[in-house]
C-alpha cells in the first residue's frame, strides 16, 4: 500500500513538473558580454535606424555585442520561413561605430545605416514566402583591427568554426563593399580567395577600377585590369557573349574581363555583392560527347562548387559564380541566351 502511494505521489510530481516546463519560454544561451534584444513588430522607422536600435523583423533573433575591441560570439541560425535574416550590431571605434552585420544563414553583409533599408527590402522581396531549410551553423565571429586592402581602409571579419578559421572577409570601412574573401580547409590552408586588388572611388569604372578574382590556381587577371564593355569583351574573347536576361534587383554590369582568348568574365555588382558570369565556347571535340563525359566548365575557376551554377547553352559553357542562394543562381543561369536583341 505504501509503495503504491509513493509511486502515485512520484507520478503527480512528474506531471506537475512537465506542465510547469511547458509554460516556460525557452532561453537562448548567450555569452555574458552579450544581451538579447527584444523583437518588436515591423516598423519602417525602426528598420531605418537598424544599426543603432537593432530592431529586427519578427521571428528573428538579434544579439547585441559588447564594446570589447576583440569580439567573440556563438550563434545558432534557426529555420525561418520568411525573409531569413539575423541582425547583429557591433560597436567599434570610428569609423566603424554604428555599423551592423546581416546574414541569411549562408551569406554575410556588413552594412551601414544608410544602406540597411535598401538591403533589407531587396532580400525580403526576393525571399519572402520561400521555404528555406537553413542548415544550423555554429560560428564564432571575431572582428579584427582595421587594415588597408586594395588601397581602402577595411575591417576584417574572421569566422571560426570548431576552433579553426574557415573564412576571412575584408569590408570597406566607409562603403561596406566586400573587398576580399578567403576560405580555408580543415587544416586552415587557403583554398580560395577573391576580391579587388585596387579600388578607387569617384572615377570611371571603365578606366580606373581594377578587379582580380584570385584563386588557388590561376587568377582571372594577373595584374591591373581594365573593365571592357560587353561588345569589347566579346571581340577580345573571340565569341559572342550571352548575358543573362534576369538579374536580381540592384545588380548592374560593371564590365568584362578577358584573361585569354576563348574565356570571358562579366562582372556585375549591386554595390555590396559581386556576381560573376564566366563563359567559354564548348570544345569542338566535346560537342558530341554525353553530358557526363564533357569537361567541367571553367576548370581553372578554383572556387567552391557551392558558389557555382553551371549551364550549357548555345554552344557555350556558362558558370554563374556568386554567394546568392542556389535558386537565384539557377534563375540567372536559366535566363542566359533568352535575352532579346
Amino acid at each position: 500500500m505504501m509503495k503504491r502511494r509513493l509511486l502515485l505521489g512520484l507520478g503527480l510530481v512528474i506531471i506537475a513538473l512537465g506542465a510547469w516546463s511547458l509554460g516556460q519560454t525557452p532561453s537562448l544561451s548567450i555569452p555574458t558580454e552579450t544581451r538579447l534584444v527584444p523583437q518588436p513588430p515591423p516598423d519602417p522607422a525602426a528598420v531605418a535606424l537598424f544599426a543603432a536600435s537593432l530592431s529586427a523583423i519578427p521571428d528573428h533573433t538579434g544579439v547585441r555585442l559588447s564594446s570589447n575591441p576583440v569580439l567573440g560570439i556563438a550563434m545558432t541560425l534557426r529555420h525561418v520561413r520568411a525573409g531569413p535574416l539575423l541582425a547583429l550590431d557591433y560597436q567599434r571605434p570610428e569609423p566603424l561605430r554604428g555599423r551592423g552585420l546581416v546574414t541569411d544563414g549562408r551569406h554575410w553583409w556588413a552594412v551601414g545605416v544608410d544602406t540597411v533599408p535598401a538591403l533589407l527590402r531587396e532580400v525580403l522581396m526576393s525571399q519572402v514566402g520561400t521555404d528555406l531549410d537553413l542548415v544550423v551553423q555554429h560560428y564564432h565571429l571575431r572582428l579584427a583591427d582595421e587594415e588597408t586592402v586594395a588601397g581602402r581602409p577595411a575591417a576584417q571579419l574572421e569566422f571560426v568554426q570548431n576552433n579553426r578559421v574557415i573564412e576571412r572577409r575584408w569590408i570597406d570601412a566607409e562603403t561596406s563593399l566586400e573587398l576580399r574573401r578567403e576560405q580555408y580547409d580543415e587544416g586552415e590552408e587557403l583554398v580560395t580567395a577573391s576580391g579587388f586588388i585596387q579600388l578607387e572611388y569617384g572615377v570611371s569604372n571603365q578606366d580606373m577600377v581594377r578587379l582580380s578574382h584570385i584563386t588557388a590556381t590561376a587568377p582571372i587577371a594577373e595584374g591591373p585590369a581594365k573593365f571592357l564593355s560587353l561588345a569589347e569583351t566579346s571581340q577580345a574573347a573571340g565569341f559572342a557573349l550571352q548575358p543573362p536576361a534576369y538579374l536580381p534587383a540592384g545588380f548592374r554590369l560593371l564590365g568584362g574581363l578577358v584573361p585569354a582568348r576563348g574565356q570571358a568574365y562579366l562582372i556585375y555588382t549591386d554595390g555590396l555583392r559581386q556576381l560573376v558570369l564566366y563563359q567559354e565556347p564548348v570544345p569542338w571535340y566535346a560537342r558530341w560527347l554525353p553530358r557526363a563525359m564533357q569537361p567541367a566548365t571553367g576548370t581553372s575557376l578554383g572556387r567552391a562548387e557551392t558558389l557555382i551554377t553551371r549551364r550549357q547553352v548555345g554552344g557555350l559553357n556558362c558558370a554563374v559564380i556568386c554567394s546568392l542562394l542556389v535558386g537565384e543562381r539557377r534563375r540567372i543561369a536559366e535566363s542566359i541566351g533568352t535575352l532579346r536583341p
